[in-house]
């Protein structure tokens, strides 16, 4: 059972940006490879990450 706590906000989850900007061409389903690495990591290492650009 979580406690909350007086004052600490909701977290709100955010849809993280993915911009490949490589010259080079992406694996196939880069982009859901990349999401489901995210979601492995706790919320509070991926708090404020609003993109992610991948470049060479």
């Amino acid at each position: 059972m979580a406690i909350e706590t007086a004052g600490q906000k909701a977290a709100k989850i955010t849809k993280v940006r993915i911009e490949p900007t490589a010259s080079f061409p992406l694996p196939k389903d880069y982009e859901a490879h990349i999401l489901k690495v995210l979601d492995f990591l706790p919320l509070e290492q991926t708090r404020g990450v609003e993109r992610i650009k991948l470049v060479d």
